[in-house]
């Protein structure tokens, strides 16, 4: 299991590189993920909800989690995305990252066709019963289709015993004349 993170300053979310052929470019990601220590952030996300992650294989996803952990080697965190529409995968998906030496997971709420709080809160609850690893709860409503509330975070906040985050994300807006 990763160390204990604290989450300040900055941890930026990085593309997966891949080449031509849609072959994961481990050495592209390995130097990225160490110029990253080199500027001097605070940590690194990995396979966010909005690159690569989607399209990548179990296998990929392994070799990308692996990638990272060793070239961060210790000097900053890794956080992976594991956000999955279904609850049981991204539980699966966590423990894949927590037994690869992740330091944190970010989660995004499941997909739901009609979302609830409720639902949500079971999602998040589930998958933190089922690790160890911090929770970086991300409210993203253009991948998830949903909103997570004041309430709702307040309450994942003092109920999910690993929550260490929300990253709180809108949707853009057209600004009128």
């Amino acid at each position: 299991m990763g160390r204990d993170v604290t989450f300040t300053g900055v941890f930026p979310i990085l593309a997966t590189p891949f080449d031509e052929q849609e072959t994961l470019d481990l050495v592209s990601f390995d130097r990225l993920i160490r110029f990253m220590a080199q500027l001097g952030v605070d940590g690194v996300t990995i396979l966010g909800v909005l690159g690569e992650a989607d399209r990548m294989t179990d296998v990929e996803r392994e070799a990308a989690i692996e990638t990272a952990v060793a070239a961060a080697g210790g000097r900053l965190p890794v956080v992976v995305g594991a956000s999955h529409r279904g609850t049981r995968a991204a539980l699966e998906l966590s423990r894949m990252a927590q037994r690869l030496g992740a330091d944190a997971v970010m989660l995004t709420p499941s997909q739901e066709p009609v979302p609830s709080e409720e639902r949500m809160f079971e999602y998040f609850a589930r998958v933190a019963e089922g690790i160890e690893l911090p929770i970086v709860v991300q409210d993203h409503p253009a991948s998830t289709g949903a909103h997570m509330s004041v309430p709702l975070l307040l309450r994942l906040a003092r109920e999910i015993h690993l929550w260490r985050m929300g990253r709180m994300e809108v949707l853009a807006r057209r600004m009128e004349d």
